[in-house]
């Protein structure tokens, strides 16, 4: 600083400029009725280091309930709770029977304090179900495979992977009826 006699401050202020941490979003498939360690994605901070997470929000009751490690132990995390880099690699999900989706939010905190401004969301997302089909088919007969389908409570079903096929000896699957230019499904189709 200088005063109105021009006198300079011999000391002068240092400002250190800290650029926040960055978390980033991360998800997993849960099947209902689980446990099911998370594999979290963990945070980066360009001038520093991330020295602990704030988990923010916590996935609904009714779906399950966020541990540290094993869920017979009973370490349940809380919202609000500040964990280190090892119990976050350690979090641990347990579904309920009823589990249809969920996510919790989490910030990255580096070494001077500074949380991620922007929290990540973890998402737990339920695999889709697909529909079992049985139909009966005279040798060299065609028939129109019955009733397949599956769905996604927690978002769209977008395709579908027939798995295996049947062995060529005993027949062909067809997309479309094949006296009507149907096309042969391949593995990999």
């Amino acid at each position: 600083a200088i005063d109105n006699n021009s006198e300079v401050d011999p000391t002068p202020a240092t400002v250190t400029l800290n650029a926040p941490p960055q978390t980033p979003a991360g998800g997993q498939l849960v099947t209902p009725n689980t446990n099911v360690p998370r594999t979290v994605p963990t945070g980066s901070d360009s001038d520093g280091t991330v020295d602990k997470y704030r988990i923010n929000t916590l996935p609904d009751a009714t779906d399950g309930v966020l541990y540290i490690g094993n869920p017979n132990l009973g370490n349940v995390v809380t919202a609000g709770q500040l964990l280190n880099p090892t119990q976050l690699s350690q979090l641990v999900f347990k579904a309920t029977p009823g589990f249809d989706g969920g996510s919790f939010t989490y910030s990255a905190i580096d070494n001077t304090g500074t949380a991620d401004p922007t929290p990540a969301t973890f998402v737990l997302a339920t695999p889709p179900t697909t529909v079992d089909s049985l139909g009966k088919v005279n040798p060299g007969d065609t028939l129109q495979v019955p009733g397949l389908g599956g769905s996604d409570i927690d978002g769209t079903v977008a395709s579908y992977t027939i798995n295996p096929l049947p062995p060529a000896d005993q027949g062909t699957l067809y997309l479309g009826d094949p006296a009507s230019g149907g096309t042969a499904v391949n593995p990999g189709d």
